[in-house]
């Protein structure tokens, strides 16, 4: 990832890298024209977030907010589809919630939560433009 790219294609290409061996069997999680996150069963695709209907972040915080929206639409999408909460923690049947802070010049996310991760992403570096 390169910082020449805008804050949602580099979200969407980072998550594409980093949940689609985190999916339930049979789904994959695909960005479709840059930023627009979708998540598809066969030939079936159930649509996530277009990132780049959002604003532009304009800071560190806002980026991390950006990861959250778009780690929450694809928690949805991946349940709407198995009708099962995702990611699953054993049998529970529990709600996960995604997270996403700044830490240092990076953005720590995944599902749980950053003191106790059930499914936590590598860090994500900030663009240089953020601060």
């Amino acid at each position: 990832m390169t910082d020449s790219l805008d804050p949602a294609r580099i979200v969407a290409e980072f998550l594409v890298s980093n949940l689609s061996e985190t999916l339930p069997p049979g789904l994959l999680l695909i960005s479709d024209s840059g930023a627009d996150l979708v998540v598809k069963e066969g030939a079936e695709v159930t649509p996530c977030l277009d990132l780049a209907l959002i604003s532009n972040p304009e800071n560190a915080d806002d980026f991390a907010g950006l990861i959250h929206v778009a780690l929450d639409s694809v928690q949805v999408a991946v349940s709407r589809i198995t009708r099962l909460p995702w990611p699953r923690v054993g049998e529970s049947l529990n709600v996960v919630d995604a997270y996403s802070i700044q830490v240092g010049r990076s953005i720590s996310s995944g599902y749980g939560t950053a003191d106790d991760p059930l499914l936590p992403l590598p860090p994500l570096p900030l663009p240089e433009t953020l601060t």
